[in-house]
């Protein structure tokens, strides 16, 4: 989507807004979410009514408080629409709950939760990982390839994470790469069990 007026990528939250600018014949864009301040400045500075769009954005959010929604959320435990991790290593199973969750109307992982709710927390280093490992699960293990932005919130035992999926138009299945990573790791773990011990 394309415009000049600051409302639809302000209150949409957008993940992702291409700034153009056009000097020494050249076009130079630049590109960030919505949460980054150089993103916020070029729109309040490029598009119509950006301050405006900015100050509607921080009433909904104060109306809306995403740490105390969470905090509830975490306090009622895991539950259909709700799952909790206390950390995330492996590619092919966040494959899997991306989609189980887009196919069966929509989830919200939190990672750096314990199952019994207690907050274990991420380190910054942890974040780095964790999206990379998003981002590589969501394209090239999943298909059509369904990359979101994990959310970061901040916690007195470190951040937390959490990645929202919501339904999807179209049912989202297991690429073939996937699939045959899940096929070696049964055969190894069917191997290991099968295999008496020395």
């Amino acid at each position: 989507m394309q415009g000049r007026y600051a409302n639809f990528p302000v209150l949409g939250d957008a993940e992702q807004v291409l700034a153009c600018s056009y000097s020494d014949n050249k076009v130079h864009v630049t590109s960030g979410s919505i949460d980054h301040p150089e993103t916020q400045r070029k729109i309040v500075n490029i598009m119509e009514g950006g301050e405006e769009a900015f100050r509607q954005r921080h009433r909904r959010y104060e109306l809306w408080n995403p740490r105390r929604e969470l905090l509830e959320i975490v306090a009622r435990g895991e539950d259909s629409k709700h799952q909790l991790k206390a950390n995330v290593t492996n590619g092919l199973s966040l494959a899997q709950e991306i989609v189980a969750f887009s196919n069966l109307g929509g989830d919200t992982l939190f990672i750096g939760v314990n199952d019994d709710g207690t907050f274990s927390g991420l380190e910054r280093k942890d974040m780095e990982r964790l999206n990379n490992l998003v981002s590589n699960a969501a394209s090239q293990q999943v298909s059509p390839p369904s990359i979101r932005k994990p959310k970061l919130f901040p916690h007195r035992t470190g951040w937390l994470c959490g990645l929202s999926y919501p339904m999807a138009s179209v049912n989202l299945t297991w690429t073939k790469t996937a699939l045959e990573e899940h096929r070696k790791a049964r055969e190894r773990k069917r191997r290991a069990s099968a295999t008496p011990p020395a």
